[in-house]
C-alpha cells in the first residue's frame, strides 16, 4: 500500500496524532463539517 500513495508511504501512528490534536486544539473551533484526510495523500491519486 506504501507506493499507492501521493508520498509514496504510509503514515504513522505518530502522525495521524498529530493531525487529530491539531483539530483538538481551540484554534481550530471554527472548522465544521470538513473532512480531513491523514492518508499520506491517497485520496489525492
Amino acid at each position: 500500500m506504501g507506493l499507492a500513495t501521493a508520498l509514496e508511504r504510509t503514515s504513522t501512528p505518530a502522525e495521524v496524532a498529530q493531525v487529530i490534536a491539531i483539530l483538538a486544539k481551540d484554534r481550530a473551533s471554527y472548522m465544521t463539517g470538513a473532512i480531513v484526510a491523514a492518508d499520506s495523500g491517497r485520496t489525492a491519486i
